[in-house]
Order: structure tokens, then C-alpha cells, then sequence
């Protein structure tokens, strides 16, 4: 990594210029391989420009500035309700509750937990989650949003990219409802809330240094910093992947989750039924 640190000051720029200052990241529209994550026809999942629809008889459309772009094909005639939900095999499932096997959209992945994410950077299916901090959602919790059965998450950097965080305090790096995660003066990675530390990466450092997080094009997460000997690397979270897009997401309960892209949502084939087997056979 040490070829890349000249590049950081620039590369931090542009992270600057993406996502507002105030928390550095964005809360962004969202849907989990959890149960009871799901939307309902009649609902969206947007990032601004890009927006996917549901509409109550299961068809799903991508549009961008308003333009459709993609018709997935996945209308049932005559059904009045629907939900979009992602599978642990990274696809997309529309239910329209009369008990036939949902609609299924996309290519099965590896088991393990996926993302729908309507991100700025790339609209689309990001998993397996390849790293996550150990946190995980307390029982009694439900999802930030309950009217829209839909979670958010502060997807706070993408790959290649890196944030600094400063020699003489805390910088906050995302927000979550109430969480916060932030580089610390002893150069970690903390995640709190109002009632205190939720997790902290460790070993931490006496030493007045500005670190840097930095995730990489092939998934960990480094926190690093330079010294009279050259780029040092104070912590890392997950192992080297393949080379991809990859997006950090912080959960509101205060799960960080490394994620990368598995599909596009433009690059998701529509459903390959025919006409006819969207029509219901109705007899006197």
C-alpha cells in the first residue's frame, strides 16, 4: 500500500466532494438479507438519480432522472399486493403473498448476508459481506424505519478512497440515527452511541499521528499512518479479496459490514417468463 499513500491527500479530496462534511458519508436507501427487510408495492429504493420502483401487481422497474431503463418483466396480472425482498444468495425475490414460489432476479451467489444498495457509486446488489466488526443487532430492536419495513445505511467510503482523521482529537467519519463512527486520537476505529463505546479496533497508539482509513480495491480496511520509517499500518479489517468495487456500510445499531459488488442492478436480467405465465386463469 505504500505506492498508494501519495495519492491520499487527493484521494481524500474526492471522498470530501462526494459525501457531505458534516459526517463524511451518506444515508442511503437499503435492503438487507434480513428477515423483515422488505418493501411493499407502491415503494422505491433512490439514490437521487437512479431509482427502483415496485409497483403492486410485482412489476420492478429501474429508472434514471425519471427515464425507464430497465423493465424486469415481473408483472403478475391481476395480484394487488407484492414485496421486494434480497435472498442470502444475493437475489432478488418478489412475493405476491398467494403462496406460489416468489420471483427470483439475478444470478445465486455464495450463502452469507447481501445488500441491496441504492448507492451513488454503483445501484445494485453488493455481497457476500466480507468482513463485518462483530456487532450484531440486539433483540429487542427494529428497523429505523418501520413504516417501509426498509433499513438505511451510511455507506461512509468506497474503495480506493480514504478518509484522515487528525493528531489532536476525534474525527467522526458516518452517522446512524444515534451511532457514530470515528477515527480516535490514539489512531483507532470506534463506533459509539449515547450510552457509550460499542466497539473499538485495537492495538491503539500513543503517538500524535494523522491516520488515515483507507479501504482498498480488494476489500480490508486499513488504518494507517506515516512516521520517520515509512507507512505504518495500525489496523485491518477483513482479508484481500479479488479486485471490485467495494462500499463500508454503517448500520444504525453499529455493525460495520464490508461489501462487494456482486451485480448492477442494469446488468440483473429481466424475469424470463413469458407472457402467459403472468395472465390468471379464472373459471366459472
Amino acid at each position: 500500500m505504500a505506492q498508494y499513500h501519495h495519492l491520499l491527500p487527493f484521494l481524500a479530496l474526492i471522498v470530501l466532494l462526494i459525501l457531505p462534511s458534516s459526517s463524511h458519508a451518506i444515508l442511503t436507501d437499503a435492503l438487507f438479507s434480513e428477515t423483515n427487510d422488505f418493501i411493499f408495492g407502491g415503494q422505491n429504493l433512490t439514490n437521487g438519480n437512479g431509482t427502483l420502483s415496485l409497483l403492486n401487481n410485482c412489476g420492478l422497474s429501474y429508472y434514471i432522472k425519471g427515464q425507464k431503463v430497465v423493465d424486469f418483466n415481473t408483472t403478475i396480472n391481476g395480484t394487488k399486493g407484492c414485496t421486494l425482498s434480497v435472498t442470502r444468495r444475493g437475489l432478488l425475490s418478489l412475493d405476491d403473498g398467494s403462496g406460489n414460489a416468489p420471483r427470483t432476479l439475478g444470478t445465486a451467489g455464495e450463502l452469507g448476508e447481501y445488500v441491496l444498495l441504492a448507492s451513488n457509486e454503483r445501484f445494485g446488489v453488493y455481497g457476500p459481506r466480507i468482513w463485518d466488526n462483530g456487532v450484531s443487532r440486539p433483540p429487542s430492536t427494529t428497523l429505523e424505519n418501520k413504516k417501509l419495513l426498509r433499513a438505511t445505511s451510511n455507506n461512509f467510503i468506497y474503495s480506493d478512497n480514504s478518509i484522515d482523521g487528525i493528531a489532536n482529537g476525534n474525527a467522526t467519519i458516518a452517522t446512524n440515527d444515534d451511532v457514530k463512527a470515528y477515527i480516535t486520537q490514539k489512531c483507532t476505529l470506534s463506533v459509539k452511541n449515547s450510552t457509550g463505546t460499542i466497539w473499538e479496533s485495537t492495538p491503539s497508539s500513543n503517538e500524535s499521528n494523522v491516520c488515515s482509513l483507507w479501504l482498498t480495491n480488494r476489500g480490508p480496511l486499513l488504518l494507517q499512518y506515516e512516521d520517520s520509517k515509512g507507512l505504518q499500518t495500525q489496523w485491518t479489517g477483513g482479508a484481500f479479496e479479488k479486485v471490485n468495487l467495494y462500499v463500508a456500510l454503517l448500520r444504525s445499531f453499529g455493525k460495520i459490514g464490508i461489501y462487494g459488488l456482486k451485480d448492477d442492478i442494469r446488468d440483473i436480467s429481466p424475469y424470463p417468463g413469458s407472457a402467459a405465465e403472468n395472465i390468471k386463469m379464472v373459471t366459472a
